[in-house]
């Protein structure tokens, strides 16, 4: 398959499937079987890969300089242990144990360009996973399963970010991957087009990973509604598996998971963009400020070189009083069963009886629906004020689209404090209250890549940039004239 470009916009959609077996063959079980397998051989490798990189790195004990200030006494160095990485030695101990496994594998762990060994190479083991552990898996298997230990190895840890995972695992910072939720990696290209079948009149897809096994045929589930005995595919699904199915959009790697006894398929996709972006003016910009009002949050106005009548009076605004009232009732709800939980007594008095252990957890499982209820809604408003912007922006045939004043997440104050930024913004949040802006920015992008549209998040003020403009346009004018 062709490498995913940097624009390219790739969406994922989930299906509820169940396996067709007329015959009783126990074909269910074989699959989940083969799921547990695909999760147990990426934890075996993950972990020889994670010990062979630990075994070959070099400890070394470091001292600590100490900055000694005036008038005060100079204390003794801080001595710490460190352990970098070796490559070299770490290859060695993987050829060694891949020629035990197969005398003729060693050989192919060493680039072809440079005679070096390749970094965290998990190839070492293909052997022993395609003859030993599973000798019916189909090739592509494998190859998705040490894409998926190498990408997880190497990945960049979310809280450290300029570390990754598996130099996090040599400092002890971090444990093995258990691969809990990882799903049957099932390749579509053109040479594996038989090995991922979409039905084209029924809602059946055919997928082939083993060859004991052979195709296995699901049907794809939708949802039971009240009053209907069979259960619908909605139309938002039902519209991309259609799609797919005509040859009209591409699709990826696909993964069936198994999920307390149901079996999930997770389909990646390539939407085609919209033909209106063809008419979108790269040089007309919609700006989008985010206030103080409740009552227009949001402000959106168009900025272009060539300004109409038209593009003055356009004006138009997202009101957010409705999400900040829903947000206070929560909130209120939530200190109510708070003060609920002070006459439940403490939890010596529950453990012997004397409190209110049932009333507790009863209490406590309420406040957890409503931390979900809380993310569940600022992702569907997420999912409204970025559609709504995007189709605004649209109209307007801007192609680009700029937001001011973004509220800032504990994220990206946690990065900006490990990059040192001098120019800080205080968490807001959505007027005071909690809110996952970093999803906005997530929905913003993929919603306007659709249209070919870019995005850029700002954190200053309209008006600053105007006056930069105007000073800009300034100094050019009076380098004009003293030229002239």
């Amino acid at each position: 398959m062709k490498k995913k470009d940097e624009g390219e916009l790739v969406l994922t959609t989930r299906f509820d499937v169940r396996v067709l077996d007329p015959d009783n063959k126990g074909i269910y079980q074989k699959v989940v079987n083969d799921i547990a397998q695909y999760r147990s051989t990426a934890r075996k490798i993950f972990s020889m890969l994670a010990m062979s990189e630990i075994a070959g790195a070099k400890i070394s004990f470091v001292e600590e300089k100490v900055k000694k200030k005036e008038g005060e006494k100079q204390e003794d160095p801080k001595v710490y242990v460190e352990v970098k990485p070796d490559p070299e030695s770490s290859f060695e101990i993987k050829d060694n144990f891949a020629k035990i496994i197969d005398p003729k594998m060693g050989k192919s762990l060493k680039s072809s360009k440079d005679g070096k060994p390749f970094r965290n190479c998990a190839y070492a083991f293909r052997s022993m996973v395609l003859k030993e552990i599973s000798p019916n898996w189909l090739c592509h298997v494998w190859d998705n399963l040490r894409k998926d230990v190498e990408s997880c190895f190497n990945s960049h840890d979310p809280e450290f970010t300029k570390a990754t995972r598996g130099w996090l695992i040599e400092q002890h910072r971090r444990n093995l991957a258990s691969f809990q939720r990882k799903g049957l990696a099932i390749l579509w290209a053109k040479s594996h087009e038989k090995d991922v079948v979409f039905a084209d009149n029924k809602l059946e897809v055919t997928l082939n990973w083993n060859r004991e096994l052979g195709p296995v045929k699901f049907q794809i589930l939708g949802k039971r509604r009240k009053g209907d005995r069979k259960r619908k595919l909605d139309g938002h699904r039902y519209s991309i598996l259609d799609n797919i199915r005509r040859g009209r959009w591409s699709i990826g790697t696909v993964r069936l998971s198994e999920y307390d006894g149901k079996l999930v398929l997770f389909v990646p996709y390539k939407p085609v963009i919209c033909s209106s972006s063809s008419q979108n003016d790269p040089n007309r910009i919609t700006e989008i400020t985010i206030g103080d009002n409740p009552n227009e949050f949001f402000d959106c106005r168009v900025r272009s070189d060539n300004m109409s009548l038209t593009d003055q009076k356009r004006h138009f605004s997202i009101p957010v009083s409705v999400v900040v009232s829903w947000l206070d009732g929560l909130n209120s709800y939530r200190n109510r069963l708070r003060n609920n939980l002070r006459g439940c007594g403490n939890k010596h008095a529950r453990d012997n009886g004397s409190g209110h252990g049932k009333a507790y957890r009863k209490i406590c499982e309420m406040l957890d629906n409503i931390t979900k209820c809380r993310s569940n809604g600022s992702n569907s408003w997420n999912h409204v004020w970025s559609k709504r912007l995007v189709k605004i922006a649209n109209e307007w045939n801007c192609g680009k689209i700029e937001i001011f004043n973004l509220p800032q997440s504990k994220e990206d104050k946690r990065r900006d404090e490990e990059e040192e930024v001098e120019e800080k913004k205080e968490i807001c949040g959505l007027l005071g209250r909690p809110w996952c802006w970093s999803t906005f920015k997530n929905f913003v992008g993929y919603n306007a890549k659709r249209f070919g549209i870019k995005v850029e998040f700002k954190n200053v003020t309209v008006q600053k940039v105007i006056d930069s403009v105007n000073k800009s346009d300034n100094a050019s004018e009076e380098s004009e004239e003293e030229a002239a």
